[in-house]
């Protein structure tokens, strides 16, 4: 992939990638601070229309498969990586402001900073090294689950009191909702359903 051409863009930042879609418009520069940025997030950046995103974080981290940044690379939305943390908080003050993306450097206002641009070549090396990781992080998540339910094995074995909440649900349809890959494509699949039984949604 890679820009041949420099981007300029208004450029905006949020620590939190599905906060940030919010603010962006067609066009924009997401600044997005993001380890191993999922595939959710990578669709919202698309679906808002960025002309480019720029990481503060390693897109990918190598500890296990991430298709975010291949979603990207594939429709050909440049993505500069692990432009750091001091040019990540210096930008917030800029939020709005022209930005412009040049190969490996990015600048808005007197900020500059410099990173990796990542490519449908790179991103696949990445991701095959996480593949090649994935049983050690396995191994690693099995290990800390076991330790945690040794240190917490009250919440597992104590009675816990259910909170109080306005919501009735006795008798009622539940819908428990996770934000996943397509899942906005799932609830309109079901509109229907929501609007006749209007379930209760989690």
């Amino acid at each position: 992939m890679g820009n041949t051409h420099p981007i300029r863009g208004r450029i905006w930042a949020d620590r939190r990638t599905k906060r940030l879609v919010g603010s962006l418009a067609a066009g924009d520069i997401a600044l997005i601070h993001h380890t191993d940025l999922d595939a959710v997030a990578a669709q919202s950046l698309l679906d808002a229309g960025v002309a480019a995103v720029v990481n503060a974080a390693p897109s990918i981290s190598g500890r296990y498969p991430n298709v975010g940044p291949s979603l990207l690379a594939e429709a050909q939305v440049p993505i500069l990586d692990h432009v750091g943390d001091a040019f990540f908080e210096a930008a917030l003050q800029h939020r709005g402001q022209m930005a412009t993306l040049d190969g490996d450097r990015i600048r808005v206002g007197e900020l500059e900073a410099t990173g990796t641009p990542l490519s449908l070549e790179s991103i696949g090396e990445s991701m095959e090294a996480a593949r090649r990781n994935i049983g050690a992080e396995l191994d690693a998540f099995a290990r800390n689950t076991l330790q945690y339910i040794s240190e917490e094995r009250g919440l597992l074995l104590d009675p816990v009191s259910a909170p109080a909440i306005d919501t009735k649900i006795a008798g009622r349809h539940v819908l428990v909702v996770t934000r996943g890959p397509g899942f906005k494509d799932d609830l309109r699949a079901i509109e229907d359903y929501l609007l006749e039984v209007r379930p209760v949604l989690i």
